[in-house]
């Protein structure tokens, strides 16, 4: 049976070994595709021929045309099994968008990813199409079944839970070795496809961008920023930001995105401008690929006698950080810029000093999550390859850090809750030195955001308002829960529960108290203990 349906190519089904009616199977199949096509206007652009899989046990789309110059995708269901004759429909045809071609595998995992997106998303799409608008009336019911199928599978991928916890961005980079190994690993792939779907399904104009996923050949063991960069490169203008705004969902936004937008003045360092650049973008990184907000200013990093960031901006409207460090001691320009680049991702801003101190912990922490993300991610990709063996260092000096934190066994013996509240007005204090004080707290926020780093991007939105004075810790995190859009309130809820604040502002008396526990961990299964 042919299916032109309006479009550039054809889609053709052959019904022999699917014990169905080809009518039903080009049906279901075509209802699958046209939900992607609607916002793909170049989809097919190919004439496509649809066909049983002859018992291979997987569908599949050949790279090589049959005899008629067909594209041939072969699927692996039969009988009246429309939820799978869809699902992987749409998968198959997202590869022909994607322009799919052989190559390179190692970034293979991607498309594959992708397509799977596109079977959940064209199936949720077909559940609302058909209940008002089946291929026959009498199958209108069926869009329940659709809708249940996707969520079974969805409520099957046993990667789901970490991918909520840690975030795509750390999940990917766990994850990035099995990925390029293997490309058709089902399970991570689903599991990123989740974090895909809400991006497309928000706003599936997105889809047309994938059109050019494969314009140009893959490089042998091509990085994967450098995958998502060339494809950026290869798509017209008008869909670039689908892929800067994937860029971002993975963390992995190329260096020039962020070189773009902070300058290194040299002077007074003693070291080499590019060096220096090369250090400080790479802690800035570690926190920027949790953070697709990050950065949202413009910032000059400059030689000073003291490390600090300065609220009024200079004569070229840059945030202006100084660090307190020269030479080539390169794990103290990474602790000193993310500590005051920190500063900025908080939503920098001047006001009454009672709970500064929980924004210099933050800052303390950011220190120590990024030099120990750096000990990770210079093993392999340093800066120069020669930096590599430096990797150690970084570890070395947070643990050094962590080590020589004066009140570090107060805190381990009383836990965070009870370590707050004694010290509580000491921290309120105008103008007393908290820093060993804020070191401390900074050692139990670590676990809490390497746990689950998606938590960073919550503290955009810490000075979003201006803080009242004299404002109780209690309500200073309800203020920044309610300026924090809902994706990321889960964050501050948890944050809360830490300091044993919990619904209603009301203390919980002995720590964590269980039905304090959001909504997000218990998807997770997240168990903590004081």
């Amino acid at each position: 049976m042919l299916l032109t349906a309006a479009m550039p190519g054809s889609i053709r089904v052959k019904a022999d070994g699917f014990e169905a009616n080809e009518e039903d199977i080009a049906a279901v199949c075509l209802s699958a595709i046209r939900e992607l096509q609607r916002h793909c206007p170049a989809l097919p652009t190919e004439d496509v021929v649809i066909e049983h899989g002859g018992g291979e046990g997987h569908a599949i789309v050949l790279h090589e045309r049959n005899n008629h110059g067909e594209v041939v995708i072969r699927l692996d269901t039969c009988k009246t099994f429309w939820s799978q004759y869809a699902y992987q429909a749409a998968h198959e045809m997202c590869h022909v968008h994607c322009s799919f071609r052989c190559g390179p595998m190692q970034n293979q995992w991607f498309e594959e990813t992708v397509c799977e997106t596109a079977s959940l998303f064209c199936l949720r799409a077909m559940a609302h199409t058909w209940k008002t608008e089946p291929p026959y009336r009498h199958w209108a019911d069926y869009a329940t079944s659709l809708l249940e199928y996707t969520e079974d599978v969805i409520s099957k991928r046993i990667y789901r839970t970490e991918l909520i916890s840690k975030g795509l961005p750390q999940f990917y980079r766990d994850h990035e070795t099995e990925l390029r190994a293997n490309a058709c690993g089902r399970e991570l792939n689903g599991a990123i496809a989740l974090a895909l779907l809400p991006y497309l399904e928000e706003m599936p104009k997105h889809w047309a961008a994938f059109h050019w996923l494969n314009a140009t050949e893959r490089p042998e063991s091509e990085p994967f920023v450098d995958y998502l960069t060339r494809w950026e490169q290869n798509t017209p203008a008008e869909y670039k930001a689908t892929v800067q705004g994937v860029q971002a969902l993975f963390g992995v936004v190329p260096a020039m995105a962020l070189s773009e937008s902070i300058r290194i003045e040299a002077v007074g360092f003693e070291a080499v401008q590019e060096d220096i650049a090369a250090v400080c973008l790479s802690a800035i990184g570690e926190l920027q690929r949790h953070c697709p907000e990050l950065p949202a200013e413009r910032v000059v990093i400059k030689h000073g006698t003291e490390v600090v960031t300065l609220y009024e901006r200079n004569n070229d409207g840059e945030v202006v950080i100084q660090l307190a460090t020269r030479n080539t001691f390169w794990c103290q320009y990474a602790y000193q810029v993310i500590q005051q680049y920190a500063t900025v991702h908080c939503g920098l801003r001047c006001g009454p000093m009672q709970n500064q101190w929980f924004e210099q912990a933050v800052c303390e922490t950011a220190s120590l999550f990024c030099l120990r993300g750096m000990a990770r991610s210079w093993k392999t990709e340093a800066p120069y390859s020669h930096w590599r063996s430096y990797a150690s260092a970084f570890a070395e000096y947070a643990d050094d850090m962590t080590t020589k934190c004066t009140y570090k066994v107060e805190l381990m013996s009383k836990g965070l809750v009870h370590f707050y509240r004694d010290h509580e007005a000491e921290l309120r204090a105008a103008n007393a030195d908290r820093r060993d004080l804020t070191a401390a707290i900074a050692l139990a926020l670590l676990p809490f955001l390497e746990e689950a780093p998606c938590r960073w991007a919550a503290l955009r939105w810490l000075n979003a308002t201006a803080c009242p004075e004299n404002e109780p810790f209690a309500d200073y995190l309800t203020r920044w829960r309610n300026n924090t859009p809902e994706k990321h309130q889960d964050a501050v809820h948890d944050v809360r529960q830490l300091f044993g604040l919990c619904i209603n502002n009301s203390p919980c008396p002995s720590g964590v108290s269980p039905e304090c526990v959001s909504t997000r961990q218990q998807q997770a299964g997240i168990e903590r203990q004081e």
